[in-house]
């Protein structure tokens, strides 16, 4: 399948629905990924309804500069809004202007908008889907209109008091920007920003909308489940088992590096930088132009999801069939095990620790020509980095001071 493909210039959401995505098994992409051009007109209109069809005809035109007449492929574009039932009553406040209207808010003046309406602190955050349903599929179907449109909500209350929050690199749509830092979904006692992405899965607005187009999709064969391969293997002796992957570790300057590099040029492997991977995952979360460090975003990443770079590298693997594999850069051992994981029982894992004395390493960096190298601050690094130390009964130790 394709990917779905999704309309939107807010790099948070985009990383939000590449999650999704991920959870429910569907690929996703940004438009303006693939386009440069690839932005629409999102009217302020306080009509919902007219609101999402405008923007769907924005975006259809730029589908269509793009494609052209060929109507094969699978689009969608989301709306989130908010409802405060003290503030509202015609019509939902913020409603669906709360991007905007968020610009002008803090909490005290919230607060006190609250309490001066009677104190009603109920609030909901809903999200509506347009999905673009391409021609060939409207007819089969007895499809009037070129999209359908899902949406779902979630039930809560503002907050009581503010709680601070600090960024989330990893999950960054559970944030201390958006309204999310205010909204405490029912069943919970704080912000879904302060929720683990396990637990604000559940009461997630635009998971639960977006489940619903998913399941339509597949319920209609637009789309399939992608299913897992069947791990237990035919007892067939004769077929060769896949060699190890081969993961190095060790100390700053121990070797890791010119070891898979060896690897690769003389018995072609596949070598796999983890910190590549890393990269990707704040690049697609972040862009390249944020005033975030990569340190910051993987230390994050490590404290809340350590599988993060393996699954990558687990994917890859799978998707290119690569057989000879060395893997470098991982920063702990969680990572490593997060990558049996992955692979068991089909693949065997194989961790090997290089060991060189530290004066070599020292040698090795300056060498090298690192910057702030000095004796201490290298002695210092090795006595607080945990995540390379050898790991009694699981590393293979090699030695490396040549």
């Amino acid at each position: 399948m394709s990917d779905l493909v999704f309309f939107t210039s807010n790099r948070g959401k985009l990383a939000h629905f590449k999650y999704i995505g991920t959870q429910l098994g569907v690929p996703i992409s940004g438009f303006r990924e693939k386009v440069f051009y690839a932005s629409y007109h999102e009217p302020q209109l306080d009509d919902r309804e007219a609101l999402l069809r405008e923007s769907y005809e924005s975006a259809l035109s730029q589908w269509k500069r793009k494609y052209g007449e060929d109507d094969s492929g699978l689009f969608f574009l989301e709306d989130t809004s908010v409802r405060i039932d003290g503030l509202s009553a015609e019509v939902d406040v913020p409603g669906v202007h709360v991007k905007y209207w968020m610009r002008d808010m803090d909490f005290e003046k919230l607060d006190r908008l609250i309490i001066d309406s009677g104190g009603n602190r109920s609030a909901s955050v809903r999200s509506d889907i347009v999905l673009h349903i391409p021609e060939r599929f409207r007819a089969a179907l007895r499809i009037e209109e070129p999209f359908l449109w899902f949406h779902d909500e979630t039930q809560g209350h503002v907050v009581n008091g503010e709680v601070a929050i600090k960024p989330n690199l990893l999950y960054p749509w559970l944030d201390n920007r958006t309204f999310n830092r205010w909204f405490v979904p029912n069943g919970f006692e704080v912000p879904i920003s302060c929720l683990s992405i396990s637990a604000a899965n559940t009461v997630d607005f635009r998971f639960l909308a977006f489940r619903k187009a998913v399941d339509f999709l597949r319920g209609a064969g637009i789309i399939k489940l992608e299913s897992k391969k069947n791990s237990v293997q035919l007892p067939l002796s004769r077929i060769p088992k896949p060699p190890p992957i081969i993961v190095l570790c060790g100390y700053s300057c121990a070797g890791k590096t010119r070891l898979a590099q060896w690897l690769r040029d003389a018995h072609e492997y596949m070598h796999l930088e983890a910190s590549d991977f890393m990269y990707q995952a704040f690049w697609r979360r972040h862009g390249p132009l944020t005033s975030i460090r990569i340190g910051d975003f993987a230390e994050s990443a490590l404290a809340q999801d350590p599988a993060v770079v393996p699954t990558a590298i687990a994917n890859q693997v799978r998707s290119d069939r690569y057989l000879k594999v060395v893997v470098s850069g991982f920063r702990s051992a969680q990572e490593i095990q997060e990558l049996k994981r992955l692979f068991s029982p089909d693949r065997e894992v194989q961790v090997v620790f290089l060991a060189a004395s530290q004066s070599i390493r020292f040698g090795r960096a300056l060498e090298r020509g690192r910057e702030d190298v000095t004796d201490t601050a290298f002695k210092n690094r090795d006595q607080h980095d945990p995540a390379r130390r050898k790991a009694r009964g699981v590393f293979h130790v090699y030695s490396a001071e040549t």
